[in-house]
């Protein structure tokens, strides 16, 4: 009787999550550059700066809306 396994061994299991995880990180790296190529970070960041006060407000009006005064001009 032949000794089959109908599962690939523990071993060729861990070559291919190292196989997948290195193509990952290529490819995150790849992204990355080419995206930095573009986009200027301190574009960015103007908007997507946050800051302890402006959370609380925006956290405030979401959750008492009926609080919050609009002016009627």
């Amino acid at each position: 009787m032949q000794n089959f396994q109908a599962f690939p061994s523990y071993d060729m299991k861990d070559m291919a999550v190292m196989y997948g995880a290195n193509m990952l990180s290529s490819g995150r790296d790849m992204v990355n550059q080419e995206v930095k190529n573009y986009i200027k970070m301190s574009r960015l960041q103007y908007y997507f700066a946050v800051d302890g006060p402006y959370v609380r407000n925006k956290l405030k009006l979401l959750f008492f809306p009926f609080a919050h005064s609009v002016s009627k001009t």
